[in-house]
């Protein structure tokens, strides 16, 4: 049995990894995502699934990044800035929530040896 973690899981396109991977009937799916532009609405279908934990947390907290992928044993990483257009004017932005928050994920990786 697998069990894949996957940051920004409740938007478009982590959202239909979700639903690809529940498809297997042994693997396990944790998303991860402070729903600031996904949305619940992307994983209704499955947000029953006992298979499926959705935790909503923030990437900037390392610790609840590490806990909540204990026990994974793989990782997909999807969580970005979804305002573009901002980080023309503000490029900080994106160095915040793309390399940052990605030290984030593969520290918890380190971590949790996944």
């Amino acid at each position: 049995m697998g069990r894949s973690f996957i940051a920004g899981g409740a938007g478009f396109i982590g959202s239909h990894l979700a639903h690809e991977l529940l498809r297997r009937p042994d693997e396990e799916v944790v998303i991860f995502d402070n729903l600031s532009s996904g949305d619940e609405a992307h994983l209704a279908d499955v947000l029953e699934d006992a298979r499926l934990e959705l935790v909503v947390g923030d990437l900037q907290s390392a610790a609840e990044v590490t806990g909540a992928m204990a026990g994974c044993t793989q990782v997909f990483h999807f969580a970005a800035n979804p305002d573009i257009a901002k980080a023309v004017t503000e490029p900080t932005i994106d160095f915040w929530q793309g390399t940052y928050l990605t030290n984030n994920v593969v520290d918890a990786m380190r971590i949790n040896e996944v």
